[in-house]
């Protein structure tokens, strides 16, 4: 009898993709080409291609980048190319060997994941970052509730991995036939590299919490990353400082420029943008948001959008979320 797993992708606190839609739907209907300097797992981009734009997107973080690099840039994979990933060999690697870090799985369970990570080195060309995407999809499911995946590790075995690695598959199959060739996704730090010019920038920053301070996103990732990389990631979360850099940097290189955030934070996103665009708009937005896998936390978000325009350009059509 099957498990009844919920297989949805990491659904973390302000993550974007329960409302990436209507986003999307505030972009110009003139717009060509439209960046995001921290894409995550490209929801917002995703719908940028369908309605239509050319995408480039930017991650320092492993898992999302492994999957927006496939989803944008691999090839679709053949029963042949399915069947050779899912049945490939368990292998001892930095998941089964190295960390040693709270919650462990099971052995056989690290062996199989530290197997998919290393056999994706055996695809050809773009179906390299097919089987990455699919191994990153992987590990959003089974890491979707904290960095160590405490949240399935007593109730997983090996047809069940199997099981959400199909339903990956199928995701990241379904989306290459859809987006597939509509964009680009590089993996470098967003505080040092030069922005490209596009006609419109979606920035949807680290959140900076005013009664908790900072959230350390790269933290969460730190194990997912690790396993995909099969060595220790290490890298620093952006400082409040410097994401208001990068967003003053981002204003120049574009005339339409949208900023998504939660309310209670401590950089005042709206004041920022107008000091390079004369005309702001704020969005304000409320959804029920859970984690991808059941844990008895649900909680209200309240968002704000807020668009930045240089005068003379279209504003974005009204129109309130579903």
């Amino acid at each position: 009898m099957e498990r009844d797993l919920n297989l949805e992708k990491a659904n973390y606190i302000g993550n974007k993709r329960r409302f990436a839609d209507y986003i999307a739907k505030k972009f110009p209907e003139d717009g060509g080409t439209v960046f995001d300097p921290c894409c995550g797992c490209s929801s917002v981009l995703i719908e940028a291609a369908r309605k239509g734009y050319q995408v480039t997107g930017n991650d320092l973080s492993i898992v999302p980048y492994w999957y927006s690099k496939g989803i944008f840039e691999g090839a679709a994979f053949s029963e042949a190319d399915i069947e050779k990933l899912v049945n490939t060999a368990p292998k001892d690697g930095w998941l089964t060997t190295e960390w040693k870090g709270m919650y462990p799985r099971k052995r056989e369970i690290r062996r199989y994941i530290d197997g998919l990570v290393l056999a994706t080195k055996n695809f050809p060309g773009n179906k390299l970052h097919t089987a990455r995407a699919i191994v990153s999809r992987l590990l959003q499911t089974m890491y979707s509730d904290s960095g160590s995946g405490y949240s399935t590790r007593n109730w997983e075995t090996i047809p069940d991995v199997k099981r959400i690695l199909g339903h990956a598959i199928k995701e990241v199959n379904g989306l290459i036939g859809e987006i597939g060739g509509k964009g680009k996704i590089t993996n470098l730090d967003a505080r040092k590299t030069t922005f490209p010019k596009s006609d419109v920038v979606y920035f949807d920053p680290p959140f900076f919490r005013k009664d908790k301070g900072h959230v350390l996103y790269f933290n969460s990732y730190k194990v997912s990353n690790s396993v995909l990389l099969q060595e220790p990631w290490k890298e620093e979360d952006l400082k409040k400082e410097e994401a208001v850099d990068i967003l003053h940097r981002l204003c120049k290189s574009t005339g339409h420029i949208f900023v998504s955030s939660a309310r209670n934070c401590q950089v005042p996103w709206a004041a920022e943008i107008s000091k390079f665009k004369r005309l702001v708009k704020k969005y304000k937005i409320t959804y029920r948001q859970t984690s991808g896998f059941p844990s008895g936390r649900d909680e209200e978000q309240h968002e704000n959008l807020v668009f930045g325009k240089a005068r003379g350009q279209n504003l974005p059509f009204e129109e309130n979320p579903k």
